[in-house]
Formats: C-alpha cells, structure tokens, sequence
C-alpha cells in the first residue's frame, strides 16, 4: 500500500513519501537504534529520498515551529539528541527534506507555491494553536499570505476512532462543535475537524485544506498509539517525509 495526501498531486513539485508497517518503525523512542536507523536508510532510499539531505524533529506536543536550512541538514536523522526540538520545522530550501515520525496524531504539510515554502508540522489535540504559529512564520520569515497557503492533513486517528473519557478539551469552549458525547461515556474527538478549524481561523482559506481521511487507529498497516495501548500490540510509529523539487 502506497498512502497518499489527498489533494497534494496538485503541486508535483512536491516529493514525498509516507511508511507503513512492512517499513518497520522509523522512531528511536520506540525502538532499537541499529534498527530504526536501518529502516529510516530503506524507507528514504526506497523512495529516492538521499538521507543527507534529510532533518527530523523530535515532538513534544509544543506550539513550536522552526525555520531550517541547509546548515541543519542531517539533524535528528541519525541521532535523536541532535533533532531540532520543535512540533514542526518549515523551509524555502529545495535542497532539504523534511522528516518527522508519527503515529495517530496529524502529520500536516504546509506549502506555499507562490514563495516556495514547505512546512511539516506535527498536530494532535493539545497543540493545535501550532497552526496559528505555523501560518505566522510563513507570513513573517518567508512572505507568504495567508491565502496562498495550502494545508494538507494525512492520515490521522479519525473522529469514530478516537474515544477519550473526560477529555480535558471538555471544558474548552472553543472545542464545542468537535466534541461528541456517547451514551457509555466516552467523548468522541473529532481532532482533524478542529485542526482544519484552527488553519481557517488563522486565516488559511477553506478550499486550501485537503483531508486524507485514512483513519490510522483503523489501518493495521499504519502505526497507531491509541491502538497499540488497547490490543497491546508493539508500538512504533511510521514516517512522513516531504521536499521540494
């Protein structure tokens, strides 16, 4: 299975590539380093992808993005204390790839084809106000509007999926609409639908956001959290890696 971003094959100038499971895990947190560094070697030669010309971030579920460049090149690839410490890394250079690891939350790309700015961003439901972030670097450090911003949101755990007791989103007014109550319960989170919300309210224009609406709690051949810990089931996460052309 090849997954796709619905909507990106729009802009062939953009390159990327998304894992599987069959590609084994691509994060050092959830696994053997000889082994993630050799699946990570595959995956991007696989795809024709060079990894010296990759930089990975590692997340904490911070509403930090950082601009990159050629200078950082091959951080976080081989070595996880290196890794740019952002939810999301941007750049407007056509020489670098960008990598980030996941699995359940929202791997997003940012592109802008008017000033050739390439975002990925890492999104779940307690760092969305990143989308804000991530527009505003675009608008100051490269000269994008708004506007001319395109959002592509890849497969994420999907709303019918993701079921959480007493989400503390529950009392944030903001997340009324993407809130559903179950009878046993349970509060549905409709996490992509307040991502796409967050982008519009930062002033990212509706016809802009594409939604790949694979639900990777639902697809066995992607890595899932939320999955994991229910069927105990080894955890790791798959890779998303984009560049310009």
């Amino acid at each position: 299975i090849m997954y796709k971003y619905y909507g990106i094959d729009k802009f062939p100038e953009i390159k990327y590539a998304i894992s599987d499971v069959s590609d084994g895990n691509m994060s050092y947190v959830w696994g053997n380093y000889e082994k993630v560094l050799k699946n990570r070697k595959t995956f991007l030669s696989r795809n024709n992808f060079d990894i010296n010309c990759v930089i990975n971030m590692h997340i904490n579920n911070a509403e930090k993005v950082v601009v990159v460049n050629e200078n950082d090149i091959g951080r976080g690839v081989y070595n996880v204390d290196d890794a740019i410490q952002a939810d999301g890394i941007m750049t407007n250079n056509k020489d670098v790839g960008l990598l980030l690891a996941i699995g359940d939350c929202s791997p997003v790309i940012l592109y802008d084809d008017t000033t050739s700015t390439l975002g990925l961003i890492h999104i779940n439901r307690k760092n969305a106000s990143i989308a804000k972030v991530a527009v505003e670097l675009a608008i100051l450090r490269f000269g994008s509007k708004a506007n001319n911003l395109k959002i592509f949101i890849g497969p994420s755990i999907q709303k019918e999926s993701f079921k959480i007791i007493n989400p503390i989103q529950s009392e944030l007014d903001d997340w009324h609409d993407y809130l559903h109550n179950l009878d046993n319960g349970e509060t549905e989170i409709d996490m992509v639908g307040y991502i796409k919300h967050k982008f519009i309210e930062s002033g990212v224009l509706d016809k802009n956001i594409y939604i790949t609406d694979v639900d990777t709690y639902k697809e066995s051949n992607l890595f899932s959290h939320y999955r994991a810990i229910r069927t105990k089931e080894t955890e790791g996460r798959f890779a998303v890696v984009v560049k310009l052309s």
